[in-house]
């Protein structure tokens, strides 16, 4: 006979009557995507910083050369090659660099509550598999089998739902279409207003949307909050299940 996730929760054991060293164990075990989130806040710290220093280095150099030649040709050539450089900087470069970096920002999120599920999945007795049917059903699928299987909620908290939302909004986009924007409305130009509306611009240049370091930073913070909210709640409920009670 199979065992319903009710039937599993009542037999958890109360954290204060627990051995300390199983609960250190289980604590140990559990995957925890605090890392990689810290991991990306430094390389967003980092390309924030550089990611303007090779567009910048190649005007410099072509401006220098500009000054030097005689060669009407060739400064024909050079100020052609200014100005592709400089719309390199101001719209190609942005859009690919923050556009992939959205993209990580997403799949760290998506990889950790992978994880965590798996992780009660192979541990718990009498758990499920968790599987995702579909494409684009994730969210739904992650959502579904936290709350049958331990009784959490993937989103706990509305404001932090909203946000990775978005984020997946732009995800998918820059994933499928390297940004560009569809004619007719979709969750994107809500997805773009929205981050307006909150003071984080996102351009639009050439019907392509241009995320900024700022709107990087706004989703990574987000994504993690909502992911250890998430990852708090379910190891709570994995250790209330796992560790047996203390010896009197």
């Amino acid at each position: 006979m199979t065992v319903g996730p009710h039937e599993r929760r009542s037999a958890a054991v109360p954290m204060s009557s627990q051995n300390p060293a199983d609960v250190l164990d289980l604590l140990t075990e559990f995957p925890h995507a605090v890392g990689a989130f810290a991991e990306m806040r430094r390389y967003v710290k980092s390309v924030a910083q550089f990611s303007d220093f090779p567009s910048a280095q190649s005007i410099t150099r072509l401006k220098a050369e500009l000054r030097r030649t005689a060669d009407p040709v060739r400064e024909g050539e050079i100020e052609y090659e200014i100005e592709v450089a400089e719309l390199d900087a101001r719209c190609t470069v942005p859009r690919i660099v923050w556009g992939s970096i959205l993209v990580a920002i997403y799949a760290t999120f998506e990889t950790g509550v992978r994880n965590a599920l798996a992780h009660w999945a192979n541990n718990v007795p009498g758990a499920a598999p968790f599987e995702v049917k579909g494409v684009g059903r994730f969210q739904s699928a992650a959502n579904d089998y936290a709350s049958m299987e331990a009784g959490v909620e993937l989103f706990s908290n509305v404001t932090l739902k909203e946000s990775v939302l978005e984020l997946k909004s732009l995800r998918d986009s820059f994933a499928h279409s390297v940004g560009c924007i569809p004619h007719r409305r979709t969750e994107l130009h809500s997805t773009i207003d929205k981050a307006r509306e909150r003071g984080y611009e996102i351009s639009v240049e050439n019907e392509n949307w241009i995320a900024t370091p700022r709107i990087a930073a706004y989703y990574l913070l987000q994504a993690e909050r909502a992911y250890k909210i998430f990852a708090d709640a379910l190891m709570e409920e994995y250790i209330a299940r796992m560790a047996p009670p203390a010896e009197a």
